[in-house]
């Protein structure tokens, strides 16, 4: 039943951020896990998926299939994407600002 409620806890949140996203290929039980968090949230609340890869490249990542085609099409039907490009990295701007 944990794993019932922690989802539950997800799904209610107004705004849940995902960093990181797809830094890691998922398994199965990551790719299922996270077809139901987007499906439960989809058309309800806002979910901002932060990473560094194309969205070209999430398909593969998530591991193809049914869950994986499910969370790309709701991520890629109802997004608004926001691409940050140059030269300078992130850490590197950071650190220069605290001095």
């Amino acid at each position: 039943g944990r794993y019932e409620r922690v989802l539950a806890k997800y799904k209610k949140y107004e705004c849940l951020v995902i960093d990181e996203f797809m830094l890691n290929v998922a398994t199965k039980e990551e790719t299922r896990d996270l077809y139901e968090l987007v499906e439960g949230r989809s058309q309800i609340h806002s979910t901002i998926f932060c990473s560094q890869y194309q969205e070209v490249g999430w398909l593969e990542r998530l591991g193809k299939g049914t869950s994986a085609e499910g969370i790309v099409d709701r991520i890629r039907n109802n997004s608004y994407r926001i691409a940050l490009t140059g030269d300078v990295n992130m850490r590197e701007l950071t650190s220069q600002v605290r001095r």
